[in-house]
């Protein structure tokens, strides 16, 4: 049986695939897979075992329409595990759709093309999750990096990217969940076991989950429905929200996984991502209000109002700052509106601070 599906959507990046598929096959765990059998490993000690555990993974590329249609470079075109998917553009939704329908794994991850896998990730994740049946996914820590220049490969597997990493990691910028995991008890060295409930607050309040860190059980995906297609922008957002309302969530506090910083990034410009957070959460306070069903979820549903109202103060900051003081404006009025909803203790308080920043914008418009 294959234990992890990894899907990999490709729209125009080419040289970029190569690295990804070359982070993901070159993984530690596979180092012993042509010299240990199921049948030795089995006999083993569990600790042994584990430490020679065998991965078996599977590539699924989805190439979402590119203007020249990728190809499988070498070795990976001869690899039985590998497979090209062609499809019409639809999207990263529409392309991560379309490898989830035609994946076998027991887990099933998600890489973008022009991110890596840390060497050692899936040989952790298949480890942790095994040993969590309750966790229905996990995502993990992240650093990015920057590519300096073409890619050098002298033979296969011996890829030399001109790569600059990061220092800082994702979680040391968003700092919630490491908060949070310190009221918790971590379940492994670094892995924590984080309630569905408090897992959808701190996303909901602002802590990114990108879908190259993220790994779901199979018979999850099956429980909620699938990536949110055509959205450019936060469709990892909706899609981690709908799995925290079905499950619980472990997080690895490690970078497993590194994202490029390109310039055809989608996600780099700030203010456009915050709009579009702001409207997965709106729709999803607003179904969940004409719903019939409210009380099913009525716990989680409380907290919609709340991060909303902190979003949209953190969004009027950003346009003040920008110099763009109707639209300040505008959002700290909506920001009020839903502190005026919230059930959160501190929803009063900021409401203050609002009315005083939507003042202060709106004045200085009118100068303007």
């Amino acid at each position: 049986m294959v234990d992890v599906s990894v899907i990999i959507p490709v729209y125009n990046r080419q040289e970029t695939l190569l690295e990804a598929l070359d982070s993901l096959f070159w993984q530690r765990s596979f180092e012993a897979s042509t010299e240990v059998r199921r049948s030795d490993v089995a006999n083993e000690p569990n600790n042994v075992a584990e430490e020679r555990r065998v991965i078996d993974v599977e590539a699924i590329i989805v190439d979402d329409g590119s203007a020249e249609p990728a190809v499988l470079p070498e070795p990976f075109c001869r690899m039985d595990n590998v497979r090209l998917i062609r499809k019409t553009n639809g999207g990263a939704s529409s392309a991560r759709n379309a490898g989830m329908a035609a994946a076998r794994g027991r887990f099933i991850a998600f890489l973008d093309s022009d991110d890596l896998f840390a060497a050692d990730k899936l040989h952790r994740v298949v480890a942790v999750l095994d040993k969590n049946p309750s966790a229905g996914f996990l995502f993990s820590d992240l650093s990015r990096f920057e590519r300096m220049g073409p890619v050098q490969q002298d033979e296969p597997g011996k890829l030399k990217p001109r790569l600059k990493y990061m220092e800082k990691t994702n979680s040391d910028f968003y700092p919630s969940v490491r908060k949070l995991c310190d009221e918790l008890t971590a379940v492994d060295e670094q892995t924590y076991l984080i309630p569905g409930r408090m897992l959808f607050h701190t996303l909901a309040a602002g802590y990114p989950v990108f879908p190259s860190t993220l790994v779901v059980r199979r018979t999850i995906t099956t429980a909620i429905k699938p990536w949110l297609e055509g959205r450019r922008l936060s469709e990892d957002l909706d899609y981690v929200l709908r799995l925290c309302r079905v499950t619980h969530g472990l997080y690895v506090d490690a970078p497993l996984s590194y994202l490029g910083r390109g310039e055809d990034n989608v996600s780099g410009d700030a203010l456009k991502s915050a709009e579009a957070d702001i409207e997965v959460l709106e729709l999803m306070d607003a179904s969940r209000r004409n719903s019939e069903q409210v009380n099913v979820d009525r716990r989680r549903s409380q907290i919609l109002p709340g991060a909303l109202q902190f979003r949209y103060m953190r969004l009027g900051y950003s346009y003040h700052a920008a110099g763009r003081f109707h639209e300040a404006a505008r959002a700290y009025a909506k920001a009020f509106q839903y502190g005026l909803r919230s059930e959160d203790d501190g929803a009063g308080k900021r409401n203050l601070k609002i009315l005083a920043n939507a003042a202060r914008s709106e004045l200085r418009s009118w100068l303007d």
